[in-house]
């Protein structure tokens, strides 16, 4: 049995929903935790692959990937969000959702290349006084989409994926599905695509499931797993996770990557 780690977001359910139900046979055992808790044990050999920030591919460089699979977005995402008491250019202290690590990354970028600045951050847990004592808060996955619906205006709200998209011309890629390099996969690695295609069959069906348990509407969950995410690994990705590390070592941050090592 191989052991297959997966985010308890729904950005990832077209990805592995057919999995999750048996729609197709196949020889894992799916496990669920938040992305710095899933690179942690990927590192540690606790589980085979697994959907790791993309940022723990960059600077370790030592995962092959499977291909055509990823969490990535080309303009607005709705789920990683700087929610903000202030314009951006006024911004001095950020709180960072703990359970991200590709996004930390990349809000530290956007500061610091894209608009000259360097906030002071603090990790800190989304469901515990997330904004107390900030000025803005990074937050991602569900949580993020929640701030979406009505609110009372007391925040500005900044998506990072279109401002990436807005800056670079390309896509971000917030994740990839990354195979420890002794792991042998064999028929295995094919059922990956087969999943994504049944998946994106299932949108309506996957939304009806879990936009209550959010607490969005069907609408708005089926815009976002439908439009706002999307799932390929290709050409544009590739590029845009080679910028995402060129701009991470320009802030000090190293980043080891070259190219994609496909399984």
């Amino acid at each position: 049995m191989l052991i297959l780690g997966d985010v308890p977001f729904i950005n990832s359910k077209p990805l592995f929903y057919a999995l999750e139900r048996e729609l197709i046979p196949h020889q894992f055992l799916i496990e669920n935790h938040p992305p710095h808790i899933l690179s942690k044990l990927l590192s540690e050999k606790k589980i085979d692959l697994g959907l790791i920030p993309v940022v723990e591919l960059v600077k370790t460089g030592g995962y092959k990937v499977i291909p055509d699979i990823s969490i990535s977005s080309f303009g607005k995402v709705d789920s990683v969000l700087l929610i903000s008491r202030k314009e951006i250019g006024d911004i001095e202290k950020v709180a960072l959702d703990m359970r991200s690590q590709s996004s930390s990354s990349l809000i530290r970028v956007i500061f610091n290349s894209f608009y000259g600045m360097q906030p002071d951050y603090v990790v800190k847990d989304h469901k515990q006084n997330f904004f107390e004592g900030v000025d803005a808060g990074m937050i991602i996955g569900d949580a993020g989409l929640q701030y979406l619906c009505p609110n009372d205006d007391e925040y500005i709200i900044y998506d990072l994926g279109e401002i990436w998209t807005e800056k670079t011309g390309l896509p971000f890629v917030y994740a990839v599905l990354a195979v420890n390099r002794e792991v042998e996969l064999k028929e295995n690695a094919e059922l990956f695509v087969e999943s994504k295609k049944i998946g994106k069959q299932k949108i309506d069906e996957i939304c009806e499931n879990e936009h209550e348990r959010i607490g969005i509407d069907f609408e708005l969950c089926k815009n976002y797993i439908s439009n706002r995410i999307r799932y390929d690994l290709g050409s544009p990705e590739e590029e845009g996770i080679r910028k995402f590390a060129g701009y991470l070592n320009d802030i000090g941050i190293t980043a080891k990557f070259d190219k994609l090592e496909y399984y």
